[in-house]
Parts: structure tokens; C-alpha cells; sequence
């Protein structure tokens, strides 16, 4: 069984306004542990006023808050 949950987030801070979106898939695996597989597959920046993604290589910060998060 699989269910998928979706999270968006905004902050206005020093008059800019920052958000968000996380897609969580939730699952029972086989050893029954709680894991967390990560599943990037934006495409990165890549213009001022388009939304930015997380891509598979670099953005580890952002990864790390996520985890965090979690």
C-alpha cells in the first residue's frame, strides 16, 4: 500500500516571498523498517521568475533540510 502525501510551504521574509512544494510517497517495505529514499528529478535553475527544483547532483542543503524535516 502506497500513499502519497503532498506539502506546501511559504514565508514571506524581507519583503520576498519563498515557497515550496515536497511530494512524500509513504510505503511499507518488505523489512519493515522506516527508510527515506530520495527521488529527485528537477531540472535546477534556470531563469530569474521560473520556479527552481532540486536535481539529482548538487543542492545538498536544501536535500539536508528536507531530510531534517521529515
Amino acid at each position: 500500500m502506497t500513499e502519497e502525501l503532498s506539502f506546501r510551504l511559504k514565508k514571506q521574509k524581507n519583503g520576498l516571498l519563498h515557497f515550496g512544494e515536497v511530494l512524500l510517497s509513504i510505503e511499507i517495505t518488505n523489512n519493515g523498517l522506516l527508510e527515506i529514499i530520495e527521488n529527485y528529478t528537477g531540472r535546477g535553475w534556470k531563469g530569474q521568475g521560473s520556479l527552481e527544483s532540486i536535481t539529482l547532483e548538487g543542492y545538498s542543503n536544501w536535500k539536508k533540510g528536507i531530510i531534517e524535516g521529515i
